[in-house]
């Protein structure tokens, strides 16, 4: 079997609506594969007491092991706040981060809901998600909140930590990734998810202008509803984002969901030879689910969400490699 340094799998328990614990479970190589580890927390799992309705939506792992957990929890009876968690290697709350390896984050005055988190070269911590527009009930904007590694908002970074961006009635990020020269690249959908989103910043908040204006919105051919979910970066530093769409060029029938993916340049451009007129798609399914993607090392693309399909490196899918079971997130080891 594989070996594997690091594997981990979360899930947030909430009891009776008032109570809500994290529960994380480790396994390391030197343990056998698929059982807990006994050194992680207790008897592999670590419980953390956050709040009302509380809901994990992401997690990263630092370079020292420290696991970083985010979230969202309701602090008020319609108002959602942004939580963020550092855990030790063992599991323990870092007591270094926030108010005892906790963080309690308002964007504004309304609900915030963290989708996505990134780490930043320089160690700051970077969450990405929707933010209720000001004056609005129903509406949300698109945000991005840097946290130095502390975790305090980096009041470096937009307007005291946060930067929002107002594009279409329901803006929301769902996947986040930074650059090696400390840009950041998010990506969502925006009006219900009539279209998808990715935009660019520099590491002081703003929209990136070289990144064709800093917000570029996609229409792909023969699709609707598009709704990008992740993010990678090719081995020559393009930009790959991807997620599911519906299939409808005679809308409303047929209507198939699909894998799709599209190849940004540097500059914000599509790649017009990536796939078909520069969207690479497949998997069908008739429902929706998470998706998540990863480039290869040698340049082949894998994703799962209607489907589990691989694909070469220029949008085509890859005829030696079977189509699997629908998933939400994947990891590939170290020795595939």
């Amino acid at each position: 079997m594989k070996n594997l340094s690091l594997r981990f799998m979360f899930l947030f328990i909430v009891k009776s609506l008032t109570f809500a614990a994290l529960i994380l479970s480790f396994n390391t190589s030197s343990r056998a594969v698929g059982t807990l580890d006994s050194t992680f927390g207790t008897n592999g799992r670590a419980a953390v007491e956050i709040g009302s309705q509380a809901f994990v939506t992401a997690t990263v792992v630092q370079p020292d092991g420290k696991i970083i957990v985010v979230g969202e929890v309701n602090r008020a009876i319609t108002q959602y706040d942004v939580v963020l968690i550092r855990l030790n290697p063992n599991g323990t709350l870092d007591a270094n981060f926030g108010s005892g390896g906790k963080v309690f984050a308002a964007i504004s005055n309304g609900s915030d809901r963290a989708k996505a988190v990134a780490l930043a070269p320089d160690g700051k911590i970077v969450v990405v998600g929707n933010t209720q527009t000001p004056g609005s009930t129903t509406n949300t904007d698109f945000f991005v909140a840097r946290f130095t590694a502390a975790g305090a908002l980096d009041t470096t970074f937009g307007n005291n930590g946060v930067k929002t961006v107002n594009q279409g009635s329901n803006d929301d990020f769902y996947a986040v990734a930074v650059q090696p020269d400390g840009k950041i690249v998010a990506a969502g959908s925006t009006s219900d998810g009539a279209r998808a989103a990715v935009a660019r910043f520099d590491s002081n908040g703003s929209l990136d202008a070289t990144f064709n204006g800093g917000l570029v919105l996609l229409d792909l051919p023969n699709f609707t509803n598009e709704n990008f979910r992740a993010i990678a970066f090719t081995t020559d530093g393009r930009i790959l984002v991807g997620g599911l769409a519906l299939y409808s060029p005679n809308f409303p029938v047929p209507s198939v969901d699909f894998n799709v993916l599209v190849l940004l340049e540097s500059n914000g451009t599509v790649n017009q030879s990536f796939g078909n007129q520069g969207v690479a798609s497949g998997g069908a399914a008739h429902f929706t689910c998470g998706f998540d993607l990863a480039v290869l090392p040698d340049g082949k693309i894998l994703t799962t969400g209607a489907n589990t399909v691989r694909f070469l490196s220029n949008g085509t899918i890859d005829p030696t490699f079977p189509v699997g079971a629908k998933g939400s997130r994947l990891a590939v080891l170290s020795d595939c």
